[in-house]
């Protein structure tokens, strides 16, 4: 973990010790809030778990030099869009191997702190159901993996899964409502990001658990894990892989279950195909060999591909969080005169 002498300089420069839990062997947690009460709220808490914790209740003291002593941001409710001028010393920070956990905006529109490529926006600050349910995907990732649905935090920001990014892992939704987004998790970089529109402090309504809270810094905490290489096959069957990018059909493209990865274990949420998302997936044994594939299919003019391509990547992350990439050659036919 972050060194926490190199936390207690930098805090000491700028004239605030607020470093409340020191364990040697646990994270550092940088708490931001611009409401001291609530700051003080979820630090103790945080703090009462074994993180070493740093209370911060102003955007100026988000610095390269102060977000290099811990392991993950925290910012609390209601805070994230006082950080929007900061945008890009976070965007560095995840990238480097930070983790940042953004909570209940509790401001309509998008969020302002998240990194290019996770864009979430918020509907409106109102709710309907304060209770949650646990996704597939959540059922073996790490931040909601064993856990209860009541023991994730209640969903206080209505978020549509339309005003998410297709690379976010969506770990639970409301109960009432699947299309309500509650807790979604992303790599970026080397780094980890979570959104969850809930409320962790000890009087919010729906707190979440201690074991959430932990699961949560935890996985928040952990360097993103290097890019596993995984076989794919752009339209089995075609060993020149012709595409027209003026066609208005769609490019099959199979993720191949090899020894070494398990195609099912593929979250089809996160996944993109030259920077687009399929429009449908199924389970297949694409290459014939006795165990299970994923196909997906992509409408040929999303695709961003040029006349010049000579390949095309996919991209996307497993349920555990654990990032992929597969590259197949293709070749670009010109369109019919």
């Amino acid at each position: 973990m972050r060194r926490v002498s190199f936390l207690i300089a930098c805090l000491l420069a700028l004239g605030m010790l607020a470093l409340m839990v020191t364990e040697v062997n646990a994270a550092t947690v940088g708490v931001f809030s611009i409401y001291e009460y609530v700051g003080l709220g979820v630090a103790g808490r945080v703090s009462s778990l074994g993180y070493s914790t740093i209370l911060w209740t102003n955007p100026s003291m988000i610095t390269p030099e102060c977000l290099a002593g811990v392991d993950v941001l925290y910012v609390l409710t209601g805070s994230a869009a006082s950080l929007a001028g900061r945008a890009s010393v976070i965007e560095s920070y995840v990238a480097g191997g930070g983790g940042l956990i953004v909570e209940q905006a509790n401001v309509e529109g998008p969020v302002a702190i998240l990194p290019p490529g996770l864009g979430i926006s918020v509907n409106s600050r109102s709710y309907d159901d304060l209770n949650v349910q646990i996704t597939p995907a959540g059922l073996t990732h790490p931040i909601t993996a064993g856990l209860a649905a009541s023991d994730l935090s209640g969903n206080m920001d209505k978020v549509l899964l339309v005003d998410v990014a297709p690379a976010y892992s969506i770990l639970a939704v409301g109960a009432s409502d699947p299309n309500l987004v509650a807790i979604a998790a992303a790599t970026y970089g080397n780094g980890r990001v979570v959104f969850e529109t809930g409320n962790s402090h000890p009087s919010s309504l729906r707190p979440g658990s201690d074991a959430y809270l932990s699961q949560l810094i935890d996985w928040a905490a952990a360097p993103a894990a290097t890019e596993q290489v995984v076989s794919i096959d752009i339209k089995p069957g075609d060993d020149v892989n012709s595409i027209n990018l003026t066609s208005k059909g769609v490019v099959p493209v199979a993720v191949l279950t090899t020894p070494e990865f398990d195609a099912m274990t593929l979250d089809p949420s996160t996944v993109l195909f030259a920077e687009a998302a399929p429009v449908r997936w199924r389970v297949e044994d694409i290459d014939c060999d006795g165990d299970t594939d994923m196909l997906f299919h992509f409408r040929t003019q999303s695709l961003n591909l040029t006349r010049e391509s000579s390949e095309a990547s996919l991209v996307g992350s497993t349920y555990d969080g654990q990032s992929i990439r597969g590259t197949d050659s293709v070749n670009i036919v010109p369109p019919k005169e």
